[in-house]
């Protein structure tokens, strides 16, 4: 079985290579440094804060009047859905 013999020999060759590249070179520079990023992702911002707190429904409107609201603004037509294909069209 020369195949299996190739594989016993050339696999731990290749894994002892690998090994000693690693020990000569070491791990290179990073290459991608995100501590630049960290003060501008992370920073606290009051602006969006006091926006989220004034973005509650209005007390006064019931749940039946938004839906009447949001359905008012859609037209009649909008629901209907156009014919692909006309029947005075279908004769060849």
């Amino acid at each position: 079985m020369p195949v299996f013999r190739y594989f016993v020999s050339v696999g731990p060759a290749l894994l002892a290579l690998l090994v000693i590249i690693d020990a000569v070179f070491g791990e290179g520079p990073p290459r991608f440094n995100d501590a630049i990023y960290d003060s501008t992702l992370y920073a606290p911002r009051a602006a969006i804060a006091n926006v989220r707190q004034e973005r509650s429904f209005a007390d006064d409107v019931t749940p039946a009047d938004r839906v009447r609201q949001v359905f008012g603004q859609f037209s009649a037509n909008d629901g209907k859905r156009l014919k692909r294909y006309s029947s005075a069209s279908s004769a060849i």
